[in-house]
């Protein structure tokens, strides 16, 4: 795969999956506890980035310095994890969708000036 697609075919494949986990969440959120959902996907993920891993040799250690933000991380994700789970079983795939994507958009921007000190233009708000 050429060095330009990387990203396009990443941001693809995150989107894809990504859509599926709503659709998963509302299948089959009364019958598996959300716990066992969790955990499977967890561990599917891992599966799947230790292979990409392996094939593109492409591994770096992490220094300790930085398992403090690894940590905080993975407490967000978990939140949000259990956030848009209970969105889903409660509300309607598209809506929720709909607000999870428009509360990453605010919340990035809000965010970005935040903790990178980003500027606002009117263009990039468009």
């Amino acid at each position: 795969m050429k060095t330009k697609y990387k990203g396009e075919f990443a941001l693809l494949s995150a989107a894809i999956l990504y859509g599926f986990f709503g659709v998963f969440s509302k299948i089959i959120s009364f019958h598996l506890p959300i716990f066992y959902q969790s955990w499977v996907r967890n561990v599917f993920a891992v599966m799947v980035l230790g292979i990409a891993m392996l094939i593109l040799k492409n591994c770096k250690p992490v220094a300790s310095k930085d398992h403090i933000w690894f940590f905080l991380r993975s407490v967000c994700g978990f939140i949000s994890f259990i956030g848009i789970y209970v969105a889903f079983t409660g509300l309607d795939i598209g809506t929720t969708f709909f607000l999870s994507y428009a509360a990453s958009v605010v919340g990035g921007y809000v965010l970005g000036v935040i903790v990178f000190k980003e500027k606002l233009t009117r263009n990039g708000i468009m």
